[in-house]
């Protein structure tokens, strides 16, 4: 799996595991800046802007704080391509105008609609325009399905979900998958 350190003024990302290595290449690699804060996605060049990425996986964390799930907070944000628009968002929780919590407590059977799916719900089908999604934690298998029909062509996620299916299938049908660390 490829974890994604942010992209950096030069244009280029960061892949790997560990520590993060800057390219040799880049002119602004004595300049990098990263945050060992868990969940987020830090690539600060002095004096430059967050990255996009960094924006929407902070986005998705706000949005988790809306879920009305009682064993787990997660968020999703659905994005064009080039970032410029908000495509769709949802947290995990029950339907609409339902109560603010969990049919049961058993995990995997809450009966909460996942935060994945309430973004893909919301989404319009018109546009047939590559699409990222960010979500605070990785998808399950059943999301994976969801976000393999909506078109999307990247997932971030911060969090790694307990089962791993849903990027194993995500990844097996050309979905690129990144860890924001």
């Amino acid at each position: 799996m490829s974890i994604l350190y942010g992209e950096c003024k030069c244009g280029s990302y960061e892949v790997g595991s560990g520590s993060p290595v800057h390219l040799d290449s880049c002119k602004y690699s004595s300049k990098r800046q990263v945050s060992n804060n868990p969940g987020y996605i830090y690539d600060q060049v002095k004096d430059a802007r967050p990255s996009w990425e960094s924006i929407y996986i902070r986005f998705a964390h706000s949005l988790a704080e809306r879920s009305s799930c009682d064993r787990a907070s997660v968020g999703s944000v659905i994005t064009s391509w080039d970032h410029s628009r908000v495509l769709a968002i949802g947290y995990n929780g029950n339907y609409r105008g339902g109560p603010n919590c969990c049919d049961t407590d058993e995990a995997g059977s809450c009966g909460c609609l996942h935060a994945e799916e309430n973004a893909i719900i919301k989404l319009d089908f018109n546009d047939h325009s590559d699409k990222r999604l960010y979500t605070t934690t990785s998808p399950c298998l059943m999301c994976a399905k969801r976000i393999i029909n909506a078109g999307v062509v990247e997932v971030i996620f911060a969090n790694l979900y307990r089962k791993r299916e849903g990027i194993e299938l995500l990844q097996n049908n050309g979905i690129k998958v990144l860890c924001a660390l």
